[in-house]
């Protein structure tokens, strides 16, 4: 009787171990990505995620363009998704950097992330405050610019602060701004102190070490504040002509001799004028007699006269 040879595999497999199939291993990296820019001296995050079999420590390592001559970031680290790096602060500008995470057990088993940049640097870099300057007045309430200059090297966010030197006022006007911006909007806050002895100071975000403070500058009270004072000073500079010139005008108005009375001048006449045209300096005469000895043209009015007057009868004027 033939036996079935179902019968026989199962009766095999019951002493034949099978071999059983085991799950692909994979790491895939996360971060870095194709568009991230990192800088000397700068803390990143490193992550990536695995399925599969993957070891408990994984290797990280970077390199650019290929991996020719790989540069360890870390030996061995628990392979958790994620670690923090710091960038060396001496290290060459490229656009291709690329890191690759490793099985530890396996190193056949890895990923490498996308080409990115990172801004290298000869050194920590420095920072250069450009604004406020030493003439600078800034007025509270009042939008003005913080501007500076950076080497290689800097990260890519500064801190900003301000400090007051005899006022002793001091804060943080921003925690963290973009370094390749190289300017930022400050409003001045409404309740510092004037002071002529106040500093911007401008640093690393991620390595408070480097950076520059500006020189002393000015600040004073806002435009509103600044515009009552001008008001104010304006009024007080007319009240005082208003008042010096009533002062002048009752000063010349006592000074001034009383009005004199309407009194017309008579014009010069004979004792035979009419009494109103008699000179006041000029006794009237008497008319005693007639005159006699004929007449007489008079030089002002052409008309006759007696021979013998000296004034004439009809205008009053000497002849």
């Amino acid at each position: 009787m033939a036996v079935s040879w179902l019968v026989i595999a199962g009766i095999l497999s019951m002493f034949v171990a099978v071999p059983q199939r085991v799950a692909a291993q994979t790491i895939t990296v996360t971060n870095p990505t194709g568009s991230s820019v990192w800088y000397a001296g700068s803390s990143y995050t490193i992550t990536w995620t695995w399925s599969g079999a993957v070891g408990a420590n994984v290797k990280l390592e970077y390199d650019y363009t290929s991996f020719l001559d790989p540069v360890a970031i870390a030996s061995s680290t628990s392979n958790d998704g994620s670690f923090s790096w710091t960038v060396p602060s001496i290290i060459d500008t490229h656009l291709t950097y690329f890191i690759r995470i490793s099985d530890l057990s396996d190193l056949s088993v890895y990923d490498d992330s996308p080409y990115f940049e990172i801004v290298g640097g000869s050194g920590s870099g420095t920072i250069t405050v450009t604004a406020p300057t030493l003439t600078d007045i800034w007025y509270t309430g009042s939008t003005y610019n913080i501007k500076w200059t950076t080497t290689t090297g800097v990260g890519p966010n500064v801190k900003i602060e301000y400090d007051c030197f005899f006022c002793s006022s001091d804060g943080i006007i921003t925690s963290s701004t973009p370094t390749a911006s190289g300017s930022y909007s400050w409003t001045v806050p409404t309740s510092l102190t004037t002071d002529w002895s106040y500093t911007i100071t401008v640093s690393d975000a991620s390595n408070p070490s480097v950076s520059d403070e500006s020189p002393l500058f000015t600040i004073r009270p806002g435009t509103n504040l600044m515009l009552i004072i001008g008001v104010v000073a304006i009024l007080a500079i007319v009240l005082i002509i208003v008042v010096v010139a009533v002062l002048l005008v009752a000063r010349k108005k006592k000074a001034a001799p009383p009005p004199q009375a309407n009194i017309p001048v008579i014009p010069p006449a004979t004792q035979y004028a009419p009494a109103q045209y008699q000179p006041r300096y000029a006794p009237q005469q008497q008319v005693t007699q007639a005159p006699t000895g004929g007449t007489k043209m008079c030089i002002n009015c052409g008309k006759s006269i007696p021979a013998d007057f000296t004034f004439c009868i009809h205008c009053g004027g000497r002849t």
